[in-house]
């Protein structure tokens, strides 16, 4: 699979790219942060996060 456009994708939807980008809620720069941050972490790591996000953390 491709990662990189996964994350191009993944991003475009969490941060309502149609909506936000461009505007203060949203930089190209803040997008751009968040998929180099996320392309850098390794395949695995990527994969096994992705169950925390249904992890409720709020007790910790």
């Amino acid at each position: 699979a491709d990662r990189y456009a996964f994350f191009t994708e993944f991003f475009k939807n969490f941060y309502n790219t149609e909506t936000f980008l461009g505007t203060p809620r949203l930089s190209q720069a803040a997008l751009d942060a968040s998929w180099n941050t996320a392309t850098a972490a390794g395949a695995t790591a990527s994969v096994a996060a992705q169950p925390t996000w249904l992890t409720d953390f709020r007790a910790d």
